[in-house]
């Protein structure tokens, strides 16, 4: 079952495979961060010798190998996966499993134990790519390296199974620290984590105090953001906004007051913004490090 919240003590797994269809395609690779209150505690890593009698030449294809750096010559000597069903399944017992897309791991791995004559993992999941889609719906994607490249996290060494599974760890964490600093508790994260929405509504940010400084300078202002901020999560900033009494809008109009400027493409805010100016409408555009200042 699905999960929306992050538990204390939960495994993080990462597959490696040579396609993407988990009927057709095999696992070589597959790598479990073990966490055990709040922190990494152990791990699980192997290659996997899949049946090369089953691929097109016989071999990895010629992504799969550039991708991972996974060759033949690596996987002749590692073991098939009937022969670490068995370690790997004691080391997942039934603690809840993580992961980015986490559906394509469970699916290829479920796949393989109904092959091995097993059943398919009954442990709950949660997965980071929903969660990153909720909490950070003004990134334009959302794959791994795109959270580790908005949170600063190296990616080196990535797609690998087990660095895969430290990126996702490293994501998750900064993650959580952006949750607890958007949200008025857990409990709404976690609520909005399930039943949200990947866009934020600007109705739905309601401030957090009945008490404000009038002399503030968003105080009563109309206030837009386009892009990405990077000392703020969106919503984060949105309730830094109302919370200094400030309104916040989803679209620029022509009562818009300011526009704060992420990074990112070229923003159609950014553009009504500046058609309303040079009609003669007050709105102020202002840079990230500006609004920080105000």
């Amino acid at each position: 079952m699905q999960i929306y919240q992050i538990p204390k003590t939960f495994a993080i797994l990462d597959l490696e495979t040579t396609g993407l269809s988990c009927q057709n395609d095999q696992i070589i690779e597959i790598g479990v961060l073990f966490i055990k209150d709040g922190k990494p505690a152990n791990q699980w890593h192997s290659l996997i010798c899949p049946d090369f009698s089953l691929l097109s030449d016989e071999n990895l294809s010629p992504r799969v190998q550039t991708l991972t750096g996974i060759t033949k010559k690596m996987l002749l000597p590692a073991p098939s996966f009937p022969t670490i069903v068995h370690s790997l399944l004691d080391f997942l017992k039934e603690y809840p499993i993580a992961g980015h897309r986490v559906d394509f791991d469970i699916a290829f791995l479920n796949a393989a134990l109904v092959q091995c004559g097993l059943s398919p993992l009954q442990n709950d999941y949660f997965d980071t790519l929903l969660l990153s889609q909720r909490l950070l719906p003004e990134l334009i994607h959302h794959k791994l390296s795109d959270i580790a490249s908005y949170y600063g996290i190296s990616t080196t060494g990535a797609h690998r199974a087990l660095r895969d599974c430290e990126i996702t760890w490293y994501c998750l964490t900064a993650m959580e620290k952006t949750a607890k600093a958007s949200f008025p508790s857990m409990e709404d994260f976690e609520y909005n984590w399930k039943c949200g929405s990947r866009h934020i509504s600007a109705e739905s940010i309601q401030p957090q105090t009945t008490t404000f400084n009038p002399a503030h300078p968003f105080y009563q202002k109309n206030v837009s953001i386009s892009g990405i901020l990077f000392t703020h999560s969106r919503r984060g900033a949105m309730q830094k906004i109302a919370d200094w009494g400030g309104i916040n809008q989803t679209k620029v109009n022509t009562s818009t007051d300011y526009l704060i400027l992420g990074k990112g493409e070229a923003s159609t805010k950014e553009k009504k913004a500046l058609r309303l100016q040079a009609e003669g409408y007050p709105i102020q555009i202002i840079s990230e490090e500006e609004f920080l200042k105000l």
